[in-house]
């Protein structure tokens, strides 16, 4: 009597083989997944209010700490500049005319030329001088970091995540800054699972990923709700390259 010739098949290796990469691939398919996010990404603007008048940059740009991203409208801000520098040289002419005029005052008083309330008045004449002349440095110092706020620069080497405004577009920024670019910090990424299907894993614990075939070492960062069970479990990894959007699994042991 002759056997089926597929039962044959079972307990051989390749029959056992073939089983567990059945398992593997439904134990994967049933994980949680996630799309990889950029982990930290940092809103940019100016403290100033005017018209945006360039854009140097595009979304998924590098950048380097320092690079210029995007421009104000500098003219109101460079004739500020030429106006407190102005003030400033008249000031300090009179500051400096003040203090000889004190100078002379101390001396003739000494040779009892001048009397005490000639001299107050000199020394009264010679500090509201100089305290108009301490204002008018610092009017200046600002409108010098003024107009050095027109270039929005990177705070640190990262990508460009997304460009929230156009050349032309006039921000107000009284009570908050309007967002002009937003950059993100590269080589760090988050991923976020539902708790359900992350459930066991507290903050800080190691998470093994999956991208495609590719293992990647992660970390819990922060779990949202979990008495709830329903919250969301952050997952940080650290990778270079470019992967967001890129769909992840965790890797069960």
């Amino acid at each position: 009597m002759s056997l089926d010739p597929s039962r044959k098949l079972f307990g051989t290796p390749i029959f056992l083989l073939v089983l567990t990469m059945l398992f593997a691939a439904r134990a994967l398919a049933d994980s949680p997944a996630a799309r990889l996010e950029w982990a930290e990404v940092v809103p940019l603007s100016s403290p100033l209010s005017g018209r945006i008048d360039t854009i140097r940059v595009k979304p998924g740009e590098r950048v380097k700490q320092g690079q210029i991203l995007a421009t104000l409208d500098a003219r109101p801000y460079k004739a500020e500049l030429k106006r407190a520098r102005a003030v400033l040289r008249g000031l300090k002419s009179r500051a400096d005319e003040a203090r000889r005029e004190l100078d002379r005052a101390r001396e003739l008083f000494e040779r009892t030329v001048l009397s005490k309330t000639d001299l107050q008045q000199a020394e009264i004449d010679f500090d509201l001088a100089e305290g108009n002349w301490l204002r008018a440095r610092a009017e200046l110092e600002k409108a010098e970091i003024d107009l050095e706020y027109t270039r929005i620069r990177a705070p640190f080497s990262g990508v460009v995540a997304a460009i929230e405004a156009s050349p032309g577009e006039v921000i107000v920024n009284r009570c908050q800054a309007t967002p002009v670019v937003r950059l993100a910090r590269g080589g760090r990424w988050l991923a976020r699972f539902s708790f359900a299907g992350a459930s066991g894993l507290r903050v800080g614990d190691a998470v093994k990923l999956l991208l495609d075939d590719e293992a990647l070492n992660g970390r819990v960062g922060r779990i949202h709700n979990a008495d709830r069970n329903v919250g969301i479990v952050e997952v940080v990894v650290d990778k270079e390259g470019e992967l967001a959007g890129k769909l992840v699994k965790i890797q069960r042991p």
